[in-house]
C-alpha cells in the first residue's frame, strides 16, 4: 500500500522487515515473494540493477518444492528483467516456464498456490512490449483485460494505458485513444502512483500528435483528471515518476 501510493521509503523499510521475518522463519518461499514485490519497486524507481539482483535472488531462495504459482510469479518478473537488459532468449525461455507452472497450479487450492491469468498476462505483455513486440503484447493485454475483475480498479485503468501505449507503438492513434479514456473513465480515486505515471505517460505521448483531434481531445481530458488530484499527491508522485 506505502509503495502504491509513492511512499517509496515506507515501503523498503516494510518490505525490509519482511523479508528479516521470512528468514527468522526460514520461509524461503515468502523471501522470494518478498523480494520479487521489491524488485517490481526497484524497477518503478528506475533502479534496473538493483531489481535484477533482487529478482535473481528471489528465484535462487525459491525452495525446489515451491509452488507453481510462486514459481510462475517469480519467473515473469525475471522475463520482464531480462528483456529490458536486452536478453531476448532468457526472457523468451522464463515467460515459457511461468505459462507451464501457472497451468500446473490452476488446479492447486491454498495460500500463495494461485496467480491470476491476469497478473500473468499482463506481465506478459509488459515483457513483450520491452522486446519490442507491440502486437503480441497488444494481445496480451487484452488478455489481462479480458480476466481482470472490474472491481480492481486501479489495476484495469493501469492494464487500459498499457494497452494503449502498446498500440502508439504500431501508429493505432484512434484505438489508443480509446482505450486511454477508458483509463481515464476508471482512474482510481485514492492514491495510486501507477497510475499517476501513467497519466503523465499519456500527456507526453499525445504530445507528440498536436494536430490530432483524437489527441487533444484525450489530453484535455487528462488535464481535467489531473486537476482534481490532490497538490500534494502530485508533487509526491512527480518525484518518482519515470
Amino acid at each position: 500500500m506505502s509503495e502504491e501510493s509513492g511512499l517509496n521509503s515506507t515501503a523498503q523499510s516494510c518490505y525490509s522487515t519482511a523479508l528479516s521475518i521470512a528468514r527468522e522463519a526460514d520461509d524461503r518461499g515468502m523471501f522470494g515473494i518478498i523480494q520479487r514485490a521489491m524488485s517490481v519497486q526497484a524497477l518503478r524507481m528506475g533502479e534496473h540493477a538493483n531489481a535484477s539482483a533482487l529478482i535473481h535472488s528471489s528465484w535462487r531462495s525459491l525452495d525446489p518444492n515451491a509452488t507453481p504459482a510462486v514459481r510462475s510469479f517469480v519467473l515473469t518478473q525475471r522475463a520482464l528483467v531480462h528483456a529490458l537488459e536486452k536478453q531476448r532468449d532468457a526472457a523468451l525461455r522464463d515467460l515459457a516456464s511461468a505459462e507451464l507452472a501457472h497451468n500446473d497450479a490452476a488446479s492447486i487450492s491454498g495460500l500463495f498456490n494461485y496467480y491470476p491469468r491476469a497478473g500473468l498476462a499482463y506481465q506478459r505483455a509488459q515483457t513483450l512490449r520491452a522486446l519490442n513486440y507491440p502486437r503480441q503484447a497488444q494481445s496480451s493485454f487484452r488478455e489481462s483485460l479480458r480476466n481482470r475483475p472490474r472491481h480492481q480498479k486501479a489495476a484495469y485503468a493501469i492494464t487500459q494505458a498499457g494497452l494503449a501505449e502498446s498500440l502508439i507503438a504500431t501508429d493505432d492513434l484512434e484505438e489508443a485513444c480509446v482505450h486511454w479514456h477508458i483509463f481515464l473513465d476508471h482512474f482510481p480515486g485514492r492514491h495510486s502512483a501507477c497510475a499517476y505515471r501513467a497519466l503523465l505517460r499519456l500527456q507526453r505521448m499525445l504530445s507528440a500528435f498536436p494536430r490530432q483531434r483524437q489527441a487533444e481531445l484525450t489530453i484535455g481530458r487528462a488535464e481535467e483528471v489531473l486537476g482534481r488530484l490532490p497538490r500534494a499527491m502530485a508533487n509526491e508522485q512527480t518525484m518518482t515518476a519515470p
